[in-house]
């Protein structure tokens, strides 16, 4: 019987090393920006307003977390409401039909050091693809409230035209208005649960 209780208690002293922690996305320290590059001599900055999303991890470095992120396409915001329309037209992102853009980490593998590789299903407009993104994680501490947060910057760059945002015009130079890469910038805290 002694044998038993020894065996159970290591079991879930195992399991309890083992658990899964939730993180949520504290959004009013976290950005989800993005740019193209306009006329082929600027960038044009936009981000999304409105996004959510968690991270399930047991690790302490994070390398086996299971991530699912969302963000509103009508929350999409250039500093320009007429870009801002056409972005949320059929032409761009088409939000009547498609209201969310969603991604789906599937393996956040670490490089060296504080750098990773974030692995997963980017969907939008109902189209699925496979990406990539760099990841730095700036570490975790405690917030002078108590709270537990995770830092990280999650850079990237995706073709628009892969996704069905296909919308093109040249300039009189034959140079793309918009180009076909867009580069995400994206700065995220998240908080223990």
């Amino acid at each position: 019987m002694k044998n038993v209780s020894i065996l159970l208690i290591a079991l879930f002293m195992g399991i309890a090393a083992q658990a899964q922690t939730t993180w949520a996305f504290d959004k009013t320290h976290s950005n989800v920006g993005f740019s193209v590059t306009h006329l082929v001599i600027s960038e044009v900055d936009g981000q999304f307003g409105s996004y959510d999303g968690k991270l399930v991890a047991s690790k302490a470095d994070f390398t086996d977390a299971v991530i699912d992120f969302e963000a509103d396409i009508n929350s999409i915001s250039t500093g320009q409401s007429q870009r801002d329309g056409h972005l949320k037209s059929a032409d761009f992102f088409d939000a009547a039909q498609f209201p969310k853009l969603t991604f789906k980490g599937k393996e956040l593998t670490k490089v060296e050091g504080n750098k990773y590789k974030l692995t997963g299903d980017l969907t939008i407009k109902g189209v699925t693809k496979p990406v990539t993104m760099d990841v730095k994680y700036n570490g975790t501490v405690k917030d002078p409230y108590g709270n537990t947060k995770a830092g990280f910057k999650i850079m990237g760059e995706i073709m628009r035209k892969d996704f069905g945002l296909t919308w093109d015009q040249l300039t009189e130079a034959g140079g793309a208005v918009v180009s076909n890469e867009v580069y995400l910038n994206i700065n995220m805290q998240l908080v223990k649960k």
